[in-house]
């Protein structure tokens, strides 16, 4: 008899005779008096009810009828299929008798036999709520998906819808607007690129469309179906809105969705690369190697790019967006389409000292370490143009770094700027975290320092315990009274925040006061300033 109700409702009439037979065993029968209520506005669309017999009165506000439904209707169907509150109550005008599928019901049958959730869904053209359990179970197969919780995955598969594709049919076309994301439940699709042999084949459990969908972009290639194919269906506006309403899921697949620019964005590039000075003398062919280099990546808005400190692992290309390139000093600069940061990390390898954010949503091209190597070697003009552009940022940074640390010593000791170059490439760069200890009273001088950032507390002992002396920062030197004494430390140093030092080493010291005898006069008259000064502060306390 329940097999009977499923087979005369329009919506289940399509599905497989094993279906139909399947869910009406788990039917369950439910009788009402008039005037009782079978669902109520706002309470969970659980079940979907078949009316058996009577009628039944569907109304918003229990005062104005929207509907009267007789033998044969579907209740609740909507509500059922996508899991969400009944937008309406439902009340038996005579007695009612009706047919009942719970969601639990329906759940099992189909985690027993998913083609009937597949079948379901295209009938709806909507998704499943009983499907999204296993959708979120094989969208945690994907690589790029790993990173999200199942809570998460949960609301991308809660918004899934079939589709099926015929053998030969094209599901978008190279530079057609970004369609959404597709997840293969059953065949193969082939992406094809811009020539016979460039195309990659997926098969079932595997992702495609996701890099235009998140950096809303046309497709960079064809997606073809190899055979008959079952696909499960993000929209792309259904994509937007879970960006919209949970960031961090969107935060979360920018950091691992990338790909390599369409042939449109590589010509492109091109005219981007000939701006950039380190590209700007390269040959046509290095340029379009170059840019087949590079790699698309969506930056949401306020999220970060890279921060101080982070590996120099890459340069970028803003394709369209704003960034923000902030120091500890405040905002350097802004950058927009065209512009680019990163590129001094990427040829020395050294950690970032800067920040870059995303003001609005950016798409950046990314040139990363392993590529530009390759590139290095496959084009000698290009290797010839990092030594141009890495001599000219080393001669700019001595010049800045003599400016900051050294003028004071040029100008008392009346130093060449030959002498100040040799005493700068002695250097050697340390860093210190907030609350480490610089030297110790009583530990032996073995570095003169040059503070590049930050703060630095000294201390002294005294009968009473330690004072405090003046703090010193960027532009200042210590260290100086070992040194020249020979004797340990008189006093501590510490770091107030976290530190940036130029150490000298002690040899190198001896060297170069024995070389030029006007720098230990300078550090004398330093040490013996900070001498008198220490004794002041000491016969206060």
């Amino acid at each position: 008899m329940n097999e009977e109700h499923i087979r005369n409702i329009p919506f289940f009439a399509e599905l497989e005779s094993k279906y139909q037979r399947a869910i009406g065993k788990e039917l369950k029968t439910e009788t009402y008096k008039p005037d009782e209520a079978i669902f109520v506005k706002n309470t969970a669309g659980d079940a979907l009810y078949i009316v058996i017999e009577g009628r039944i009165s569907l109304s918003a506000d229990n005062k104005t009828t929207l509907a009267n439904l007789g033998a044969g209707s579907l209740l609740g169907e909507a509500e059922f299929f996508q899991g969400a509150s009944h937008g309406v109550t439902a009340r038996a005008l005579t007695d009612v008798t009706v047919a009942v599928l719970e969601a639990a019901a329906l759940q099992t049958l189909i985690r027993h036999n998913i083609y009937l959730g597949l079948a379901l869904s295209q009938n709806l053209g909507l998704p499943v709520a009983q499907m999204t359990g296993y959708l979120a179970e094989k969208l945690g197969k994907v690589s790029f998906l790993k990173s999200l919780s199942t809570a998460e995955r949960s609301l991308i598969a809660a918004k899934l819808t079939a589709r099926e594709v015929e053998s030969g049919e094209a599901i978008y076309r190279e530079n057609d607007p970004a369609s959404g994301m597709y997840l293969i439940e059953e065949g193969h699709v082939r992406l094809l690129g811009y020539d016979d042999g460039d195309y990659t084949e997926l098969s079932a459990g595997e992702v495609f469309g996701e890099m235009a969908a998140l950096a809303a972009k046309p497709h960079a290639e064809t997606a073809q179906a190899a055979q008959k194919t079952i696909l499960w269906y993000l929209t792309m506006p259904d994509f937007a809105a879970i960006g919209r309403q949970h960031p961090e899921i969107k935060a979360a697949l920018s950091r691992t969705i990338t790909a390599r620019l369409s042939m449109a964005d590589q010509e492109y590039a091109l005219d981007l690369l000939r701006q950039i000075p380190l590209f700007n003398q390269l040959s046509d062919e290095a340029l379009a190697d170059t840019a087949a280099h590079l790699i698309l990546r969506h930056v949401p808005a306020q999220q970060t790019i890279f921060q101080i400190g982070d590996h120099g692992d890459a340069m970028f290309i803003v394709e369209s967006g704003q960034i923000e390139v902030t120091t500890d000093q405040g905002i350097a600069r802004r950058l927009e389409t065209g512009g680019f940061l990163g590129e001094m990390a990427l040829m020395t390898g050294k950690s970032r000292t800067e920040i870059a954010r995303a003001i609005r949503e950016t798409n950046l091209w990314a040139l990363y370490r392993p590529d530009f190597d390759k590139l290095l070697v496959k084009y000698p003009q290009l290797s010839a143009a990092l030594s141009h552009a890495l001599r000219e940022r080393l001669s700019a940074t001595a010049d800045q770094f003599i400016e900051k640390h050294l003028k004071k010593l040029a100008v008392l000791g009346g130093l060449s700027r030959l002498q100040l170059d040799k005493i700068a490439a002695r250097l050697q760069a340390v860093h210190f975290q907030a609350g480490d200890v610089i030297y110790a009273e009583g530990r032996p001088g073995n570095e003169l320092f040059f503070v590049e950032n930050g703060e630095i507390e000294r201390f002294a002992s005294a009968p009473g315990g330690f004072v405090a002396l003046p703090e010193l920062g960027a532009g200042d030197f210590l260290g100086e009274t070992a040194l020249l004494s020979g004797r340990p430390h008189a006093t501590t140093a510490k770091a107030k925040t976290d530190v940036d030092i130029w150490t000298l080493a002690k040899d190198d010291f001896d060297d170069l006061v024995y070389q030029y005898p006007n720098l230990s006069a300078i550090l004398n008259r330093t040490m013996s300033d900070r001498l008198v000064e220490t004794m002041d502060i000491i016969r206060t306390v």
